[in-house]
C-alpha cells in the first residue's frame, strides 16, 4: 500500500481548510493531523478546535511524541495527503526516523504576516501562539539548503490548495 505525502505547513495557511474540503472525496482523502491534543494531557478537554492550537499547559501527554507518530503513520496509510504542523521539533521526529516531508512557508513579506496574525485572531487562536507565529514567521529561513526536506514557500496571494495542485500533491481541484 502506497503510504500519504506529509505535508508540514506554517500556521495560517489553510491546513483544515483544504482538509474539510477534500473530506468527502472518495478517490482522494486529505487529511489535517493537529498536533495539540496529542501533546496534551487527554483529560483537558477545549471546545473551541482553533483555541486548542494554542493551549498552553504544564501538563503533558507522557504518551507524546509517539502517539502522533502512530497517528501519522495511520494517517498516512488512509490518506493520500497528511497535513501536519511546522513545528521544529515535530520535523525533527520526521528527520529522525526517515520520514519524508515537504515543508510550506508563507513568503516573508510585512502584509503577509498581518494576513496570518489576522487569521489566527478570527479563528480564536491564543495570543500567545500569535507571538509563536511572529516570531517563526520572522526567523525562519527560507533558503532550501537550511533544510533537509524539500522546500516550498507560499505566495501572499495564493492559497495552499493551488499550491498543492501546482506541485501535483493533488491531482485535481473541486
Amino acid at each position: 500500500m502506497n503510504k500519504g505525502i506529509v505535508i508540514s505547513c506554517f500556521a495560517g495557511l489553510g491546513k483544515t481548510t483544504v482538509a474539510k474540503k477534500y473530506s468527502n472525496v472518495s478517490d482522494f482523502r486529505i487529511f489535517d493531523l493537529q498536533t495539540s491534543a496529542f501533546r496534551r494531557d487527554p483529560n483537558i478537554k477545549l471546545d473551541n478546535y482553533e483555541a486548542q492550537k494554542g493551549f498552553v499547559t504544564n501538563i503533558t501527554n507522557p504518551a507524546f511524541p509517539q502517539n502522533y507518530l502512530d497517528a501519522l503513520e495511520k494517517a498516512r496509510a488512509e490518506n493520500d495527503v497528511v497535513l501536519i504542523t511546522m513545528s521544529p521539533d515535530i520535523r525533527e521526529l520526521l528527520e529522525q526516523r526517515d520520514i519524508s516531508y515537504t515543508l510550506v512557508l508563507p513568503e516573508k513579506t510585512d502584509s503577509f504576516r498581518e494576513k496570518l496574525v489576522a487569521r489566527c485572531k478570527v479563528r480564536g487562536n491564543s495570543e500567545s501562539f500569535i507571538i509563536e507565529l511572529v516570531r517563526y514567521f520572522d526567523n525562519m529561513s527560507r533558503d532550501q539548503k537550511d533544510y533537509k526536506c524539500k522546500l516550498l514557500i507560499i505566495k501572499e496571494n495564493q492559497f495552499l490548495e493551488d499550491l498543492l495542485l501546482e506541485q501535483k500533491f493533488i491531482t485535481r481541484a473541486i
